[in-house]
């Protein structure tokens, strides 16, 4: 659809490489938050997304 460009491909590598990082640390980010709500606060939210109440 459009001709190779040198310059664009290493920009859309390098942003792919940082969106990539970037959900990683939403993840850990997620994870952490629920083990926080779970082990810290023990507020029942973990018991309120559980399938198994």
């Amino acid at each position: 659809m459009i001709s190779k460009d040198q310059a664009l491909s290493e920009r859309l590598f390098s942003l792919h490489g940082w969106v990539g990082w970037l959900l990683l640390g939403l993840i850990v980010l997620h994870v952490g938050a629920a083990l926080w709500h779970w082990r810290v606060k023990r507020d029942g939210v973990m018991a309120r997304m559980s399938l198994f109440r």
